[in-house]
């Protein structure tokens, strides 16, 4: 299983260099604290989804049948 390190600040940056630029968008100076956030709560939620491996035969969740 991969083990996700924390993100540094540099990585962070950069990441959200790349994504403005490869979906061409232009983002304001002040956004950039509140995506930086949203970021790193990704991480962390990802890191807990990967702590919880799921067999490929489990059911994930129940299909909803009026």
């Amino acid at each position: 299983m991969n083990t996700l390190r924390p993100l540094s600040e540099a990585v962070v940056e950069q990441y959200m260099q790349v994504t403005f630029e490869t979906m061409d968008l232009t983002v304001e100076a002040a956004w950039y604290p509140d995506i930086r956030n949203y970021f790193y709560i990704s991480a962390r939620l990802a890191e807990i989804l990967e702590a919880c491996p799921l067999d490929i035969t489990e059911d994930l969740a129940t299909v909803f049948q009026p």
